[in-house]
């Protein structure tokens, strides 16, 4: 259970009730150790239900290992590449390692990110968690930070948490995908956690579909008991 941490899960619960309804948004948690950014990460978890979450964890020892972070959050979906335009299928390929060519060519990367995502979550809305994003090796990062600010009417939800103060960490990167049409939260009073907010876009269609695969909101508290300390 979280507890002193009710704004924060409110944010959450309305960006993933909002994802029911086509419309897309990504978050950046941010803060020093212990402060309980897992468990944000880990109770968005549990509101979206299993089928409709794709994680990656960065690990210290593997930032040098060039879009390793993006083939453990992409490669449960790698089966949409073939629904793919042929050249965002060919760059997303040669990253998560499928036909062995270099990747040459970022920008496309980027948008062939964006339109897997898109792919992936036609079906119902789909949450990206990023814990430990400060050691994300770089192309990956850079590749879902190009896509979390080109997010709009996906049905796509992109959580990121990064420690800050972490020497030789790429937590200015993370944070920068949310520098566009936003304004940073102030930290909040329970803990000295920081929250910067990308806007959620509001899809221009709403379809039975969308509405018939909303997140229910009997899954989410709408407010923890308060209590003084932080999630661990």
């Amino acid at each position: 259970m979280l507890y002193g941490r009710g704004t924060e899960q409110d944010q959450i619960h309305r960006m993933l009730v909002r994802a029911g309804d086509g419309a897309s948004g990504a978050l950046v948690i941010h803060g020093e150790a212990g402060i309980g950014k897992t468990a944000l990460l880990e109770y968005a978890s549990g509101v979206a239900g299993p089928g409709r979450v794709l994680r990656t964890v960065g690990i210290e020892s593997e930032m040098e290992l060039a879009f390793g972070g993006l083939h453990q959050l992409l490669w449960p979906v790698a089966g949409h590449l073939d629904r793919l335009p042929r050249p965002q299928a060919a760059v997303l390929s040669a990253a998560l390692g499928v036909s062995g060519e270099a990747v040459r060519d970022r920008f496309g990367l980027g948008t062939a990110v964006l339109a897997i995502l898109s792919q992936a979550a036609a079906g119902g809305p789909l949450l990206c968690l990023v814990d430990d994003s400060q050691w994300l090796d770089r192309a990956s990062l850079d590749a879902l930070v190009f896509a979390a600010r080109r997010l709009h009417a996906e049905g796509v939800v992109m959580l990121f948490a990064v420690r800050d103060g972490v020497p030789g960490g790429r937590s200015t990167a993370c944070r920068s995908c949310c520098c566009r049409g936003s304004t940073p939260r102030p930290s909040m009073p329970c803990s000295p956690a920081g929250w910067s907010p990308c806007r959620p876009t509001r899809g221009s269609r709403s379809s039975s579909r969308r509405r018939a695969t909303r997140w229910p909101c009997w899954n989410c508290p709408r407010r923890s008991p308060p209590n003084s300390g932080a999630a661990s």
